[in-house]
């Protein structure tokens, strides 16, 4: 089944950084047009190095050095900084964060000035290496670590995310973590069409031609996922949330990988799957399995997931219903 195929598992361990395009979002332009993301520290690399060994004396000098430049100062040899704590202490946490701590896979927001601006969500798509540097004009010679990302979004403003990712992404530090479940949870619902985390999952249904008016694709769809969580008897396990904008669409989420199971049978149904291949499909899913889901297939019969289908056709030819 194609749709089990192109699902975003994303491993327990997955972080979520908040970065600062600098002063008033000075460098917000190049990160969002280069995909990268990287703090104002010219002349600090090499580093990956002391990275990898946890030389946090060593960085820490380099972080002296690097605030001399900015400062337009001549800068010293290494060996004359003390790499004194309570200076570079601010710098050093953001530094650890962006440079060491975040991994390939990881999640990266980076936020604009004013409400109404979007904020961008990017995924690092590599590990850091000493190769991955830039130089800026007003620091010749200097050049500048980064992070390379790939944007996932980048229409998301503050006005749309919940208070407590709108505090997040007004904090004025260069760097800081997203630990809390919900806003994670929050954050991988913009990021992803379909994805599974840990216990919880999230799948979208969306409908290219609804307008605002042609209602009965959208009445349609949500029957026949109502039918399915009645039968399934995973009423209490799905959060059905509807977008009436234009296009419009239909975002399920769900503890363990039920938002998936059920998006999946839509899937199937519009595939022009038989029933027999939809169940089993899901039954041998990895995803389904793991998140120890396959049970609650055994309720699905024939008779269901014809009705589903009927619905879900219909609300194609309405709608063009799809599942991205």
């Amino acid at each position: 089944m194609d749709f089990l195929n192109s699902i975003k598992v994303l491993p327990k361990n997955t972080r979520i950084f908040v970065v600062r395009a600098g002063n008033n979002a000075r460098y917000r332009e190049i990160f969002e047009t280069e995909s990268k993301v990287f703090l104002e520290i010219p002349g600090v690399t090499p580093i990956a190095d002391f990275i990898e060994k946890g030389d946090s004396e060593h960085i820490r000098k380099l972080l002296q050095r690097s605030m001399d430049i900015i400062r337009k100062k001549e800068p010293k040899s290494l060996e004359d900084y003390d790499g004194n704590k309570t200076l570079v202490a601010p710098l050093l946490g953001s530094f650890v964060s962006l440079y060491a701590k975040a991994r390939k896979g990881d999640l990266i927001l980076v936020p604009n000035i004013g409400y109404q601006a979007p904020f961008l969500i990017g995924e690092v798509i590599s590990d850091f290496s000493d190769d991955d540097t830039l130089f800026l004009n007003k620091y010749q010679g200097y050049k500048i670590p980064y992070r390379e990302v790939r944007w996932l979004s980048k229409d998301i403003n503050k006005k749309k995310a919940t208070t407590e990712l709108s505090d997040k992404l007004k904090n004025r530090k260069a760097v800081i973590e997203i630990t809390e479940t919900a806003i994670k949870k929050e954050i991988f619902g913009y990021a992803y069409k379909k994805y599974v985390y840990n216990d919880s999952s999230k799948a979208c249904l969306s409908g290219a031609k609804y307008n605002g008016k042609n209602l009965q694709g959208i009445i349609d769809t949500l029957q026949a996922v109502q039918i399915l969580m009645e039968k399934l008897g995973i009423q209490d396990d799905i959060d059905v949330k509807i977008n009436f904008n234009s296009p419009g669409n239909i975002n399920i989420f769900g503890n363990g990988s039920k938002a998936i199971i059920v998006a999946a049978i839509v899937s199937s149904c519009l595939a022009g799957a038989t029933y027999a291949d939809t169940k089993q499909d899901l039954q041998e899913s990895e995803i389904v399995q793991e998140c120890q889901d396959s049970p609650i297939l055994d309720s699905l019969d024939e008779k269901t997931y014809q009705e589903v289908c009927d619905k879900t056709q219909k609300a194609e030819k309405e709608i063009q219903l799809e599942v991205p």
